[in-house]
C-alpha cells in the first residue's frame, strides 16, 4: 500500500518576516517542519519538506542540492534550521527548495510581483533594486512539482535527499517593474533603479538554483513568465487595488 505524503507549503515572505513578526516566523519556519516531521515519521510518512534559494549567501551561483549553505539573513537561517529539523526527525524527507514564488493574491503585499504593480499603477516615485536577482516562479508549477516529486517518492524512486526547482527568467525587482509597465502601456518614468536590497547587506545577490536534476527525472512543468505573470498583476494594476 501506498504511503500517505505531507508536504509543507508553508512559505513566509523573505522581504517582511524577520522584520514585522520574528518569533512568529521562527516558529512558521522552524518549529512547524519540526512538529510535521515528527509526525510524518511517527505515521510512516513520506515527507516532501519545501525550503527556499536563501539558504544561500548568492555569492557564486548556480548552486547545486550539494552546494554549501551559507544564508545572509534570519530568513534563510530559519530554512537551513529548518532542513535540519526535518532531516533529525525524518531522515527519509525529501527536502525541495525553491525560489521566490508569484500567483493569486489576496494583498497586493503578499508578494514582490504584485507589490511592484502595484507601485508601478500608482504613478508615485519609487526606488527599486537593481542589482539582486530574482526567480519568480508560479506557484502553480512548484505545486505540480511536489505533485511529481511525491509520487515519484511512492513509487521508490531515489531523487536524493535534496532538490532544487525554478523558473530560468532571472529578474531585479526594478526589471520586472519595467516588464509590467510596457505590459500594461503603463509609463514608467517615476520608478528609479537602486541598489537597497543589496545595499542592506542581508540580500543574496543572485540565488540562482542548478534545477539540471529533477526536470530529467520528474519531465517539464516550467511556465514562462511573461505569460503567466499579466493575470497575477492585472487585478492591482489601479491605485486602490482590486475591488
Amino acid at each position: 500500500m501506498s504511503r500517505p505524503t505531507n508536504q509543507l507549503p508553508n512559505r513566509h515572505s523573505k522581504d517582511r518576516c524577520s522584520i514585522s513578526a520574528p518569533e512568529r516566523a521562527r516558529a512558521g519556519n522552524v518549529d512547524a517542519a519540526r512538529l510535521i516531521a515528527e509526525g510524518a515519521r511517527r505515521c510512516g510518512a513520506q515527507l516532501v519538506h519545501i525550503s527556499s534559494d536563501y539558504v544561500f549567501d548568492g555569492t557564486a551561483p548556480p548552486y547545486r542540492p550539494d552546494s554549501l549553505p551559507n544564508p545572509l539573513n534570519a530568513y534563510g537561517r530559519w530554512k537551513l534550521l529548518a532542513e535540519h529539523a526535518v532531516r533529525g526527525d525524518c531522515p527519509d524527507a525529501a527536502i525541495l527548495r525553491l525560489p521566490v514564488l508569484y500567483g493569486p493574491v489576496r494583498f497586493a503585499a503578499e508578494t514582490n510581483l504584485t507589490e511592484i504593480a502595484r507601485q508601478v499603477a500608482a504613478g508615485a516615485p519609487v526606488e527599486l533594486d537593481d542589482v539582486c536577482v530574482r526567480y519568480p516562479t508560479h506557484v502553480d508549477e512548484a505545486a505540480e512539482v511536489c505533485r511529481r516529486l511525491a509520487g515519484a517518492l511512492l513509487q521508490g524512486q531515489c531523487l536524493g535527499s535534496v532538490a532544487h526547482w525554478s523558473a530560468e527568467q532571472g529578474m531585479t525587482k526594478y526589471r520586472m517593474a519595467l516588464l509590467i509597465a510596457r505590459r500594461f502601456h503603463l509609463p514608467a518614468d517615476h520608478v528609479r533603479a537602486g541598489d537597497a536590497d543589496a545595499a542592506s547587506g542581508d540580500r543574496p545577490v543572485d540565488c540562482r538554483l542548478d534545477c539540471q536534476d529533477l526536470p530529467a527525472a520528474l519531465g517539464p512543468a516550467s511556465r514562462l513568465f511573461d505569460i503567466e505573470f499579466p493575470p497575477v498583476v492585472e487585478p492591482w494594476m489601479i491605485p486602490a487595488g482590486p475591488a
